[in-house]
């Protein structure tokens, strides 16, 4: 055989090679594109695409199954609106492959038992959702979802539990309802009714110090407001009433924008923008120069500078770093570039949020230092507008991330370390390779001390910003209830309502960071002799953990 032949039969049989090694992938792309893609904008009729698509499937069912199984169980989860899409298809493959509904099923509660056990409660209720319709599809028996239900319900029965456990069961049981409760209560009526009335029970029973942090709005008028489970409950009892006739349960549209538009439009002067002066047109060479009281200074002009002032802000951050860092080597300098940046910019608040950023990230000034400003009687003006607030969730965020970062070192570091020794341990070594191997653990385990030395500090930071911010806020709403006692004025005046508000999303919104300090707050800040009003609010987050 000739060299130019034998080489030609060689590539074509490594393109065959080739072609079959990437088929199977192919498929698998395919076969997620369009199980993904099935109900979007299509010429054919919904009806037919899935028909198609249960066709197309059960072919690959004999060499692809696990595939498509992983694939339909991620959708359930990952794309809850089109949940009654995918029970279909669910339907129709069980229909034409009696085994695979089977599967399915045991794939998804494996799927919801992992949801649970990593706190992804929100994809898990989907999940339950998701089962329940497959009643409807006859893919799941009736008795089989009481069942189901009946241990989520038993849930409430437990001692010793949180009651944000028994919260879930119960809530996910509810909100399934109106999928299935038509099919379940024509098959297993006194089943359901039982359910029913444990719900009804534990509902009467339940501790609600919570709820008044939940709230949206403060009056009870024009009804009172409902916790989530309440409304809930409330109307799964008017679906009972109805017999569950109808599965979807549809929601009126409301203009909302339009309806605010026309109530505020005889209200939007006080929120135009105050006119352009000289001062807030040039205002980066000022903040420059009253740092080092040189305003008055005739040889100073800052009307001859025609750069942008958006862009100036960013240049004399860089190129006076050096000094700013000078200035805010004490904690009174970082609050006097703080007072200064706003004094400057109080008609920018975008600049201000801006620029404070900024120089947290330059380290100009440090987390704790943007809390105790934000909190100054200079800011009192701005106290209750949202772009002071926005700064100080960003501020809270940024200290997160950075301990989160260098936790995230410290974990791949000793990750390192641990796959070095296994290595060294599958093999065989001799005494001085033993010597050798030491001396490359070294760096690492020195890497790692410092890197644990950096956590705690990172830490002991984080700790301390939320010391000072909920230490602020007490003395704030300290100084307003005595104030109000002594003049005999009413408390809850807007600004309180804004403040208590205030404190009470900080507690919501950072509340997995929080609850690692709890003990300290409660030691430290939060005590029995603390005002009854501010005291409520972390009774109420400290019920929410219960």
């Amino acid at each position: 055989m000739s060299r130019r032949r034998r080489h030609s039969d060689e590539s074509d049989g490594q393109t065959r090679k080739r072609r079959r090694t990437s088929e199977p992938s192919e498929i698998e792309e395919r076969l997620e594109s369009l199980i993904c893609r099935v109900g979007e904008k299509s010429t054919s009729s919904l009806e037919s695409n899935l028909e198609g698509l249960a066709g197309v499937l059960e072919a690959d069912l004999p060499n692809y199954k696990s595939k498509i199984l992983r694939i339909l169980c991620a959708v359930a989860r990952l794309l809850p609106e089109k949940l009654t899409i995918y029970t279909t298809l669910v339907g129709l493959l069980n229909a034409r492959n009696y085994n695979f509904g089977g599967e399915f099923v045991e794939a998804m509660i494996r799927q919801l038992k992992e949801c649970l056990k990593v706190n992804m409660y929100n994809e898990a209720e989907y999940l339950v959702r998701f089962l329940s319709d497959l009643v409807n599809c006859h893919v799941i028996a009736a008795p089989s979802m009481v069942a189901m239900f009946e241990n989520f319900v038993s849930v409430t029965q437990e001692e010793d539990i949180p009651q944000v456990r028994c919260d879930w069961y119960v809530f996910a049981f509810l909100s399934s309802l109106p999928w299935v409760g038509k099919e379940l209560y024509e098959k297993k009526d006194a089943e359901i009714d039982r359910l029913l009335s444990h719900t009804e029970s534990y509902l009467k029973r339940r501790q609600k110090i919570h709820v008044p942090m939940l709230q949206v709005w403060i009056a009870d008028k024009p009804h009172p407001q409902e916790e989530y489970l309440d409304c809930l409950w409330a109307q799964i009892q008017k679906l009972k009433k109805d017999h569950w006739q109808e599965r979807h349960i549809l929601r009126p549209y409301l203009a909302f924008d339009s309806i605010l538009c026309e109530a505020l439009q005889h209200n939007l002067p006080p929120f135009t923008p105050p006119p352009h002066t000289e001062d807030s047109v040039y205002p980066v060479p000022r903040v420059i120069f009253r740092m080092f009281d040189y305003t008055d200074d005739p040889e100073v002009s800052y009307k001859n500078v025609f750069q942008p002032s958006s862009h100036l802000a960013f240049v004399a951050n860089k190129r006076f770093h050096e000094v700013f860092k000078v200035l805010a080597e004490s904690d009174e300098g970082k609050l006097h570039v703080l007072r200064v940046v706003y004094e400057v910019w109080k008609n920018h608040p975008q600049m201000i949020a801006v620029l404070v950023d900024k120089m947290i990230r330059t380290q100009i000034v440090d987390c704790a230092a943007v809390a105790n400003w934000i909190f100054s009687s200079e800011l009192a003006h701005d106290f209750t507008r949202f772009y002071v607030w926005e700064i100080l969730h960003s501020t809270i965020r940024k200290m997160n991330k950075h301990v989160l970062k260098i936790h995230k070192e410290l974990d791949e570091t000793k990750a390192r370390l641990a796959r070095q020794h296994k290595r060294r341990e599958s093999d065989e070594h001799d005494d001085n390779n033993d010597q050798s191997s030491d001396r490359e653990d070294g760096p690492l385990e020195e890497q790692i001390e410092r890197l644990q030395e950096r956590v705690e500090s990172a830490q002991s930071e984080q700790k301390n910003l939320f010391l000072v911010i909920f230490q602020r806020f007490i003395m704030l709403l300290t100084e307003h209830l005595v104030r109000c006692e002594t003049g005999g004025i009413d408390v809850f005046t807007p600004w309180y309502k804004s403040c208590i508000e205030r404190l009470q999303q900080i507690f919501l919104q950072h509340h997995q960071i929080i609850q690692q300090y709890m003990v300290t707050l409660e030691n430290l800040l939060f005590t029995a002799e603390l005002d009854h009003h501010i005291l409520a609010v972390f009774q109420q987050f400290c019920a929410l953990q219960a």
